[in-house]
């Protein structure tokens, strides 16, 4: 009778979910402008204020979108270790903070400098990293939830096998989900709490090292499920 049930699809899929990182950064709302005490009232449709308040209000949209994605792909995890509770509320934020700056923008008087709206508008992408931020330590999450799933499997299996064959020893399969988890655990520690840099370069650059070093241990956690599913199957029979 074959007891192994975690296939290399699923381990996988585990791997699919870890950390994509961009390349490049998010763009803020606003673009190359004439000089911060111009108005954007100008004869320009370019730096036209309606114009301007319309590009922005399309920034905010798309990542309220996002948001609501992000919020959906949460939903569906049901382990606390991997702390979906806490990303759910850092999402309510982003949505709650991204809505109010709008209201904000579209406020903007006629005679508003490029000043006055940069200071609005660059908040945007600088206060709300959606992408560059917000959307890889929601995969961290996800990635740490599938972790454990499998990891609860590979529990399962080593139980089955030990209640078919007392003798069997299944403390690799038992360690290995143990280690899976522990790596998970750690990618998901590490990086829940990283805050948006504002267009610090230092900050950007640390918070970059975290969800690169996350990357790492959701890949750690993924190995150590495949050598445990190994480990399985060496001892069906």
């Amino acid at each position: 009778m074959k007891y192994l049930t975690i296939k290399h699809a699923a381990v996988g899929l585990i791997a699919a979910a870890c950390v994509a990182l961009p390349v490049a950064g998010i763009a803020s709302a606003s673009t190359s402008a004439p000089a911060d005490n111009a108005p954007v009232t100008t004869n320009s449709k370019k730096y036209d204020l309606d114009t301007a308040k319309a590009k922005a209000d399309a920034a905010v949209q798309k990542r309220l979108a996002s948001i609501t994605v992000l919020d959906g792909r949460l939903q569906g995890v049901q382990h606390a270790e991997c702390q979906a509770a806490a990303m759910t509320s850092q999402l309510a934020a982003d949505s709650s903070g991204l809505t109010s700056l709008q209201a904000q923008i579209d406020a903007l008087p006629a005679g508003t400098t490029v000043a006055q709206f940069r200071a609005l508008s660059d908040q945007i992408a600088l206060n709300y990293r959606i992408y560059m931020l917000q959307t890889p330590k929601t995969r961290v999450v996800v990635a740490c939830d599938k972790v454990f799933s499998a990891a609860d499997k590979l529990d399962a299996v080593a139980a089955k096998i030990q209640s078919k064959n007392p003798s069997a020893d299944v403390s690799a399969i038992k360690a290995d989900a143990q280690a899976a988890r522990d790596d998970a655990t750690k990618a998901v520690n590490d990086t829940i709490n990283l805050v948006p840099d504002q267009g610090n370069g230092a900050a950007q650059a640390a918070n970059k090292a975290a969800l690169l070093l996350a990357r790492s241990d959701i890949k750690s956690a993924v190995a150590s499920l495949k050598d445990g599913r190994s480990a399985a199957k060496a001892l069906k029979v």
